[in-house]
């Protein structure tokens, strides 16, 4: 069996004391030999490590959390809060969390994994500063996607919000609505007595978008807004193309949602 030797160089100052102890804890996890000693400055924490090759894998992925906790989320924030400064802290976290999610950590591992096939020494500053100039380069646009994201469903969470009031005051005193979906075809929704619900009234008051079109999914939402019923039916939930469509409706129409599992009407519609 052949072992591996490197040397590792961490930094040795309270700011990484947290992340060096986690890095030593995954080491024993990982049962990974090691010795170290500190050098003459007291600055860095030198480590000998002896492996197998099948722990160089491990090994990078253990690696990968150190750098990414002491010096990639460092950089990030740095960017975040010079081209983000309107975010609150919990937004930037937030950020932050996103930017750094599998594929992120997958791509440093998979990068400190082919530097380790052909160099024994590894620093992880060095190796932060240089060897990832070009994920820092990624990270900018991979943030401005998820800030975009965030951005939406902010204005999404407004929208929400501003149909639940329009609910909660609107009294048009229909009882009930039922929605069906057809395998094909569009929603139909009819009342209690499973009597089709005329839309012409419904159109007058739903809301006017000036030189916008909807889509068949805000239709139906503007449609069950302005009739603001006390219960809602969703029938046929399988055949709904729209999973955010019905997490809507349960947002908006909170307590006056549910799914029937099985009817008469549900097998007429259900069929393909």
């Amino acid at each position: 069996m052949n072992l591996l030797c490197y040397t590792l160089a961490l930094e040795n100052n309270g700011f990484f004391r947290f992340t060096c102890d986690m890095f030593f804890d995954r080491l024993l996890d990982l049962n990974i030999s090691h010795s170290m000693y500190y050098t003459k400055s007291n600055k860095k924490i030198v480590i000998k490590l002896f492996i197998t090759e099948e722990k160089l894998l491990p090994l990078s992925e253990v690696l990968s959390e150190y750098i990414i906790e002491n010096y990639c989320k460092k950089t990030a924030i740095s960017m975040i809060d010079k081209n983000y400064p309107y975010f609150t802290d919990e937004e930037k976290t937030d950020i932050i969390n996103r930017l750094f999610q599998r594929q992120e950590r997958e791509k440093i591992k998979n990068l400190i994994s082919e530097y380790l096939m052909y160099n024994d020494r590894f620093y992880p500053e060095g190796f932060a500063t240089f060897r990832l100039s070009e994920f820092y380069e990624c990270m900018d646009d991979t943030v401005s996607v998820i800030v975009d994201e965030m951005l939406l469903n902010k204005e999404y969470m407004e929208f929400v919000k501003i149909l639940k009031q329009f609910v909660a005051l609107n009294d048009s005193g229909v009882f009930a609505v039922n929605i069906y979906k057809p395998y094909q075809g569009n929603y139909i929704l009819l009342d209690e007595n499973n009597k089709k619900i005329s839309l012409d009234a419904v159109n007058e008051l739903s809301f006017e978008v000036a030189e916008e079109e909807l889509s068949i999914q805000d239709m139906l939402l503007s449609d069950l807004v302005s009739l603001s019923p006390r219960m809602i039916i969703v029938h046929n939930r399988d055949n709904f193309d729209n999973p955010k469509l019905l997490k809507t409706l349960e947002t908006v129409f909170e307590g006056s949602l549910m799914y029937c599992e099985k009817c008469n009407m549900c097998e007429k519609f259900f069929r393909k």
